[in-house]
């Protein structure tokens, strides 16, 4: 089985970690119990981009970092959009709105009738 195309009759190869998706708590590697494992996957995917030409291992690797770089931006595009004033004030304004609307209802019904 190559990590760089062949065979991929398994779903665990090659994709991304669905919790990532899910939201679970994300461990720095440096910090990681799975290191070991990790570090294991780099040595495998280095051995195996030795036998493929220069070109493409340097538009693999540059391809991965972009994507690593394209990752960060947007992790801190969100970050940075959650920690803006306007951000909690559209929250606190939505979330008030609703009960508010109700309660203006049910009080101008009341004083209609």
């Amino acid at each position: 089985m190559s990590l760089l195309g062949g065979n991929n009759d398994s779903n665990e190869d090659l994709k991304f970690s669905d919790d990532l998706r899910e939201g679970v708590t994300m461990v720095l590697i440096k910090d990681s119990a799975k290191r070991e494992e990790i570090q294991a996957l780099h040595t495998e995917l280095w051995n195996e981009l030795q036998h493929y030409d220069e070109a493409f291992a340097e538009n693999f690797m540059t391809n991965c970092l972009k994507n690593l770089k394209e990752r960060q931006v947007q992790r801190n595009t969100l970050k940075n959009f959650v920690t803006t004033r306007g951000f909690w004030i559209s929250v606190l304004v939505g979330s008030l709105l609703g009960p508010s609307i109700v309660v203006l209802f049910i009080w101008v019904s009341l004083w209609i009738e």
